[in-house]
């Protein structure tokens, strides 16, 4: 009777252990292959590099996003490259330099809100205020067209970049020129992680640039291989 047989018990032990093995193996790939995944998104978040062309001329410096002026007029490019982790490939991005040119198109009486929605009325007044603050702080915005998602978002800058203040002197909302029929862009909310690159970007005339290194995102990154997900982004 197989009740009595060592050989037919031996051998279910055997296969048991063996499904164990396969099991624990499963799952440690599954975990190894997480791991790895997040730390070369971890090291993809450190840098930015991409190329692009369009037309334009601007001029964007940044030492983190609190401290981020910006210079020129405008420019349109398409781009291609790696931008972070949710933008990558190619994309369509418009540099929005607040000042000269919101002095050129406050002299026509353009006007919008702070939110990217229809003109409102501000009293000349108010204009003046907002026209001189864009002027001394370098105010500038990156609106870019997403890959993955096709919508429009809007980067904020400005020479002193703190609390609501970028929001506050934006002259010029330029949707009718950025946005389709129906569009609405939305201002993007950042980390503070996705705050502390060191970057430049640039397009002069026909040719478009921009390069950054992260430190904020390289501690990140460095904790991680310990298995410290500073930045909560891990898979």
């Amino acid at each position: 009777m197989r009740f009595f047989d060592s050989k037919y018990w031996g051998w279910c032990f055997f296969k048991n252990i063996i499904k164990l093995f396969v099991l624990f193996v499963l799952f440690s790939c599954r975990g190894i292959g997480k791991y790895g995944v997040s730390r070369i998104l971890d090291l993809g978040d450190c840098v930015k590099g991409n190329l692009g062309y369009g037309v334009g001329l601007t001029l964007e410096v940044k030492a983190t996003d609190w401290f981020a002026p910006g210079l020129g007029y405008m420019s349109y490019q398409k781009v291609f490259g790696w931008d972070n982790r949710y933008r990558f490939g190619k994309w369509e991005e418009w540099v929005v330099i607040n000042t000269p040119r919101s002095v050129w198109e406050s002299s026509f009486l353009f006007d919008s809100d702070t939110n990217g929605l229809e003109s409102t009325y501000q009293s000349e007044s108010t204009s003046i205020v907002k026209l001189a603050l864009a002027s001394v702080f370098l105010a500038n915005e990156r609106w870019v067209r997403e890959p993955l998602t096709k919508k429009v978002s809007i980067e904020l800058y400005s020479l002193f970049n703190f609390s609501e203040l970028s929001k506050y002197w934006r002259i010029i909302e330029p949707s009718n020129t950025m946005l389709k029929n129906g569009e609405i862009a939305e201002i993007k909310e950042k980390t503070i992680w996705e705050k502390g690159f060191l970057e430049i970007g640039a397009t002069i005339g026909l040719v478009h640039f921009r390069v950054g290194l992260n430190p904020f995102e390289s501690i990140d990154f460095f904790c991680g291989l310990l298995g410290i997900d500073l930045a909560g982004d891990d898979l």
